[in-house]
């Protein structure tokens, strides 16, 4: 988290039949960001969720995508999406902690 507490979630849900998906770079991920988490859905192996997190505010991450070429990562990826369910930014209002 920053500094100033500003915290965001970024989430999406795809299809993406057939592929056994991996990220190369989820280890590596730009400036702000954690490495994220990638879930398949037990019921329907096409489907996986992908959720991480941006230390700052939903603007600095729209910026920080922009400078970071996001939407040249989803045009290689897209090939293999059949759809996307969601795709959306969360702006975290508490943080629970164990």
């Amino acid at each position: 988290m920053r500094d100033d507490g500003s915290q965001t979630g970024a989430g999406d849900v795809r299809r993406l039949p057939g592929r056994v998906h991996s990220l190369d770079d989820a280890d590596n991920p730009p400036p702000g960001w954690v490495p994220f988490d990638m879930f398949r859905n037990a019921e329907d192996s096409d489907e996986v969720i992908c959720f991480g997190f941006f230390a700052g505010t939903v603007d600095q991450l729209r910026a920080n995508a922009a400078e970071n070429n996001y939407a040249e990562q989803l045009a290689v990826v897209a090939p293999s999406v059949e759809s996307v369910e969601t795709d959306e930014l969360y702006e975290i209002v508490e943080e629970c902690t164990a």
